[in-house]
């Protein structure tokens, strides 16, 4: 039976709601103010959390303009 806020499975509709919503308002991406022009070789792009960056053996950096600044995932 289920109670009033709580799903009626760990698979239902409001309680998968409820958890994606909580998983992505923790995570959000910072810039900092370390720019560069160039990207490093070997770094590839992939999307986190809905954001198009570019990994770089573990730093992550977004394009903003003409360079690219480094990005933490807080």
């Amino acid at each position: 039976m289920a109670k009033v806020g709580r799903p009626a499975s760990p698979g239902s509709v409001a309680g998968a709601a409820r958890r994606t919503t909580r998983r992505t308002t923790r995570r959000v991406w910072r810039r900092t103010t370390h720019y560069v022009s160039v990207l490093p070789h070997g770094c590839g792009p992939v999307t986190l959390y809905g954001v198009a960056v570019w990994n770089c053996g573990g730093v992550y950096y977004q394009h903003q303009g003409t360079r690219y600044v480094v990005v933490v995932a807080d």
